[in-house]
């Protein structure tokens, strides 16, 4: 059984990068707010580089997260986005920034994938469901206390100061990831197919292929099995673009196997897009709509980290008791009707219950979709699937996000925001009621329970 100082070392590092990315988060977005003149379209420009730099890079980068060492890619990731983020306070113009942060989202392409197949090797399959709710907790707890703390630190030291603060939390989460055990090359298998069964007892959809010893060779790389795309007689290679073809074709015939895993994922994703996009108008509507200070800024900001603390907190507490497929189709209703409260406010009050409730819905969602997500798709295919996710993901949302930036100027902020919002509810609902059929269609077997 994985050592539980090796999770909450895990746990530790991804938390202290995850308080610095919220006290950034509150200082970019002003920083670029004061830079446009208050435009609206310019903040969502902010909001689609990362996907932008996900469209760019996700192609390949799947095929070296499922060969190389999980961790010295999440340690590269971070020494390179915390060098690059503290270079940022020395750039003074908007499209300087832009740059900066169009790197730091292709530094960061390779940590999110190699952070699943590293929890994917290191924590047990019955254990991840909690292990995921805890994970959750440290990240709300960030998004509690990161908003909160830069919206006070600002008007002290400027949003220079958040930023550092910032590259200094990657530093720190590179040097905590050293620390942790290596989990060994990936190895690039036959995908098997998911079973939405399986998953939902707990039990990982990749069956035995998972659970296999990854074998040595005498250079220390992973062995293929002898039907992988990339085994070839007497170990002879493919070349790099022939192997990347073979990799394209492996997600393929997973996707083709897995059409219950793509309608859930296409509802989950969809209500989650259309939520990004109209989050990434959250500072405009705050400063520029409800005319709060950047103080009441971070502090509503904050109210949706109390949401997501109890949220993780009681994820975690149910997770022997409740299917984690509640937890991803309730989780993500109910945040897709807070953001639709949320810009239907007015005054601090309002808005702040709707950020609780947001962070609220936020937390089970999360916790929900990341074990559904680790149950249903092979490890051995985890970072290509993965990789092809965020991509597709980056298209749409960097379209959405232009889109809801460019009519909230023409159209106003608040009624393009409210229709957005109805719609990904509209998502977020065929969702549950997609994931309850599913349960009830299990028959008497009662809920599943994922906890250690």
């Amino acid at each position: 059984m994985t050592s539980w100082r090796q999770a909450v070392l895990l746990v530790s590092g991804l938390g202290l990068s995850y308080l610095g990315n919220w006290v950034y988060f509150v200082a970019i977005n002003l920083t670029v707010l004061d830079l446009s003149g208050g435009s609206a379209a310019a903040v969502a420009v902010l909001f689609a580089l990362r996907p932008a730099a996900l469209l760019l890079t996700n192609f390949w980068s799947g095929s070296i997260v499922d060969r190389a060492d999980p961790r010295r890619l999440m340690i590269a990731s971070d020494l390179v986005r915390g060098a690059l983020m503290a270079a940022i306070p020395f750039v003074s113009t908007l499209w300087g920034i832009y740059a900066l942060v169009f790197l730091i989202g292709l530094a960061g392409s390779f940590f999110g994938p190699s952070q699943q197949v590293y929890i994917v090797k290191l924590i047990p399959g019955q254990e991840r469901a909690r292990f995921n709710s805890i994970l959750g907790m440290s990240s709300s707890g960030a998004f509690l206390l990161g908003p909160a703390v830069s919206g006070l630190l600002i008007p002290l030291w400027g949003a220079d100061f958040s930023i550092f603060f910032n590259a200094a939390t990657f530093f720190a989460c590179a040097g905590m990831i050293a620390r942790l055990p290596s989990v060994g090359k990936g190895a690039a298998g036959a995908p098997a197919a998911p079973k939405e069964a399986e998953a939902d007892r707990g039990e990982p959809a990749a069956g035995a292929a998972e659970r296999l010893p990854h074998r040595l060779n005498s250079a220390n790389e992973p062995s293929l099995p002898s039907g992988s795309a990339l085994a070839a007689p007497g170990k002879v290679r493919m070349p790099r673009l022939r192997a990347w073809a073979a990799d394209w074709r492996e997600v393929g015939r997973f996707a083709r196997s897995a059409k219950p895993f793509l309608l859930v994922y296409g509802l989950f994703q969809g209500a989650m897009l259309l939520g990004a996009a109209i989050d990434s108008q959250e500072a405009t509507f705050i400063r520029e709509q409800l005319a709060l200070s950047p103080e009441a800024y971070g502090l509503l900001v904050s109210m949706t980290g109390i949401g997501s603390l109890a949220g993780a907190s009681t994820a975690a507490l149910l997770a022997r008791r409740v299917p984690f497929l509640w937890y991803l189709g309730g989780g993500t209703f109910m945040t897709c009707v807070f953001y639709l409260l949320f810009y239907l406010s007015d005054g601090f009050w309002m808005p702040s219950a709707a950020f609780i409730g947001l962070g609220f819905g936020m937390a089970y969602a999360g916790a929900g979709y990341a074990t559904y997500f680790q149950q249903q798709v092979p490890a051995q295919l985890m970072g290509r699937v993965a990789s092809a996710s965020d991509m597709a993901q980056g298209g749409l949302q960097i379209a959405l996000t232009l889109l809801v930036g460019l009519l909230a100027d023409r159209l106003g902020l608040q009624p393009v925001c409210v229709a957005v919002a109805a719609l990904a509810a509209g998502l977020g609902l065929a969702l549950f009621l997609r994931t309850s059929l599913f349960r009830r269609s299990m028959g008497a077997g009662g809920p599943s329970t994922l906890g250690m």
